[in-house]
């Protein structure tokens, strides 16, 4: 009798420790999951930084060949275009393209 309280009692173990292996997976998939949509949200917040900076620059490009004919009466010579990109380093450098 007491040999299958023992048993009894180890197989109870080895269930809470398999419930405990489960817990700990599960808890670990939560983070893995929040930590990939934490990348992704910071994915898209850097694209759309990058857009909201080129469509400054072109803006602000408008507004100077809009001034430069109000006070010439001509239109400025094209410039080059440029856009803002992110480097591999994560920090926003300016790429000027002809």
């Amino acid at each position: 009798m007491g040999g299958s309280g023992l048993e009894q009692l180890q197989a109870e173990l080895a269930a809470i420790a398999a419930e405990d292996e489960r817990a700990h997976e599960a808890a670990r998939e939560r983070e893995r999951e929040a930590a990939r949509r934490r990348e992704e949200q910071l994915r898209r917040l850097a694209q759309d930084s990058v857009k909201a900076m080129t469509d400054v620059q072109e803006a602000l490009g408008q507004e100077v060949r809009r001034q430069h004919f109000l006070m010439t009466g001509r239109k400025a010579q094209p410039a080059s275009s440029s856009r803002w990109v992110l480097d591999d380093d994560d920090d926003f450098e300016e790429t000027w393209r002809r």
